[in-house]
């Protein structure tokens, strides 16, 4: 009986030393049993109650600073896509999108100084859009120093629809090379191609 109670406590002594399921190199949390850690490799020793709560926390710690990383970048992206750029006299791209969910946005903001500017208001479900993209878009990319930069409402109430008063898409304002606002409310390549021609 002596000798079967001294192998049950063997037993369980040899258990515990794998029951520890945070590794002591790495701080991963394995699963319970595993003898040598997933991640690095690292043998599973057994560790004390408040060893292992000391580990927990250092996980915690790790786990919510990626968190807060993973939420500035998110609101970093989310900024720079409501945000004008840096310097309004270049910009990398002739066509830009600066509002795809009906948000708020600046125009003179976004305005090149010294190039005509056109901002185009428009809706993924508007039929005319499109077909004025095909005719637009080329006659932007062909033409020097003129920039198109996109603004889609998404809906007649959404906060740029709003404020700048869209009742009727597509809707191209005109900025002048001194970023001022010098036609609205066009629709027809035609009359934007000669009102941008005018302006250069």
């Amino acid at each position: 009986m002596k000798i079967f109670l001294q192998f049950m406590v063997s037993c369980l002594i040899f258990v515990s030393a794998f029951a520890a399921n945070i590794c002591p190199k790495c701080h991963y949390e394995n699963a319970d049993g595993e003898r040598y850690c997933v991640n690095c490799a690292e043998e599973i020793k057994p560790i004390s109650d408040e060893e292992k709560e000391r580990l927990e926390q250092i996980n915690k710690k790790r786990f919510l600073k990626a968190e807060e990383i993973r939420k500035k970048e998110a609101e970093k992206q989310i900024e720079s896509a409501d945000t004008p750029p840096a310097s309004t006299s270049k910009t990398k791209s002739k066509i830009l999108i600066i509002c795809a969910n009906g948000k708020n946005v600046n125009l003179e903001g976004h305005a090149v100084r010294g190039a005509v500017t056109i901002f185009d208001f428009h809706a993924d479900w508007c039929g005319p859009c499109q077909t004025l993209k095909q005719d637009l878009e080329p006659f932007v990319l062909g033409t020097k120093n003129v920039y198109l930069k996109k603004i889609n409402i998404v809906h007649w109430k959404s906060p740029v629809a709003l404020r700048y008063q869209i009742h009727s898409v597509p809707s191209v304002w005109i900025f002048d090379k001194n970023a001022i606002l010098v036609r609205k409310n066009l629709n027809a390549i035609e009359e934007i191609q000669k009102a941008v021609s005018e302006l250069l």
